[in-house]
């Protein structure tokens, strides 16, 4: 198992998550899933692609489709707000299904409900939403700059509020008004 893992951590991780969730397999059945994922894998990213794919496999649907929509994500972190605006749906759904992805193994916990993912993850993430419908990928991204230009536009203006002067209060009794404000 460990050579099919390629002697990766990340991989060895995985798939020792995916033989624990599933405490009828034995090893054989373990390695020959993993195994038969090798066939269609270029050889020198087989081993660690081979983990990679029984993993996401093992997903449901919706997690498999909040994996590939993450590989979208043009920045190295992310939260609930901008996994909901990828997949379109509500915070909850998508903190719930980063929750699941962080469970499996395939996120990191980068800060409070804030996460990232391994460089070779990400990529195969990528490489999963390249292989579906581009109008899907395009919808996803389309949404999520939408929400980031939304949330700076709030940032902005919560900003000028702070900065903006409030109202000047008036001149204490008996001393001369300051220039300008008459």
């Amino acid at each position: 198992m460990l050579r099919l893992a390629g002697f990766l951590q990340l991989a060895i991780s995985l798939l020792a998550r995916l033989f624990a969730r599933n405490q009828s397999w034995t090893l054989a059945d373990l390695a020959a899933g993993s195994s038969a994922s090798l066939l269609s894998l270029a050889a020198e990213h087989v081993s660690v692609a081979a983990a990679f794919e029984v993993s996401y496999r093992h997903l449901d649907p919706n997690g498999q489709r909040m994996f590939r929509l993450l590989g979208l994500h043009p920045g190295t972190t992310t939260d609930g707000y901008a996994a909901s605006a990828l997949a379109g749906t509500s915070l909850t759904e998508a903190a719930g299904q980063l929750d699941g992805l962080h469970g499996e193994g395939l996120l990191i916990d980068t800060g409070h409900r804030r996460y990232g993912m391994h460089d070779l993850l990400r990529r195969y993430a990528r490489d999963c939403s390249a292989a579906g419908p581009a109008k899907e990928s395009r919808r996803a991204l389309k949404r999520l700059m939408d929400y980031y230009q939304y949330a700076a536009a709030r940032a902005g203006a919560r900003l000028a509020r702070q900065t903006q002067p409030g109202p000047v209060p008036a001149a204490p009794e008996g001393l001369a008004a300051a220039p300008g404000s008459g």
